[in-house]
């Protein structure tokens, strides 16, 4: 059963969309190049020690932190890391609805995920 849930839910147009954005946004050339040069800079960053292993100084540090900062802004701006972003939440909001609605059926208790907060909840009252 668990698989054929699975199935139709890759199937809805949630699922469907969720690919094919998942698809644009990985094979994008200049996100792929700003996620290479990021990997780049993160590495030199982490290592504060320039390409022939010389410490960096502070000026070099803060240089090589904005343009971190510059190629991540570049990413997360991008629409098809937009697109990728907002089908990844439409796919796991549907997710999330059919998990509250197996575990309704499971426990016979309908409404919203669990807060711990048993003041808000109607349903163990």
């Amino acid at each position: 059963m668990a698989q054929a849930l699975g199935l139709r839910i890759k199937s809805s147009s949630e699922g469907i969309r969720f690919e094919e954005a998942k698809a644009a946004y990985e094979s994008n050339i200049e996100i792929n190049n700003a996620l290479m040069e990021y990997q780049i800079q993160q590495d030199l960053l982490s290592k504060q020690e320039d390409e022939d292993g010389t410490p960096m100084d502070e000026q070099t540090l803060t240089r090589v932190n904005d343009r971190i900062n510059e190629l991540y802004e570049f990413i997360v701006n991008h629409e098809a890391y937009k697109e990728y972003e907002n089908a990844q939440k439409e796919l796991n909001d549907l997710i999330t609805r059919v998990n509250s609605t197996i575990v309704a059926q499971i426990t016979g208790r309908t409404g919203g995920q669990c807060s711990h907060d048993c003041s808000s909840c109607g349903g163990c009252h």
